[in-house]
């Protein structure tokens, strides 16, 4: 899935990452300082996953029975 964006947004995040961390106004939404509760790698695929290509084929197994 792609997510696109209109010429506004990317000109608001080209803007935004040109700016300095001091010109950025967190008030609004302040900056999370602690961490503790993060879900770290929650939204990564699995390290099989992301090099793993299908056929649309199940494995067959060499064993028998």
């Amino acid at each position: 899935m792609q997510n696109k964006l209109n010429k506004e947004q990317r000109d608001d995040i080209a803007a935004l990452a040109a700016m300095k961390d001091s010109e950025i106004d967190s008030t609004v939404v302040p900056e999370v300082l602690d961490w503790r509760g993060a879900g770290v790698g929650r939204y990564l695929a699995k390290e099989k996953d992301k090099y793993t290509a299908s056929n649309g084929r199940e494995e067959e197994s060499d064993s028998v029975g």
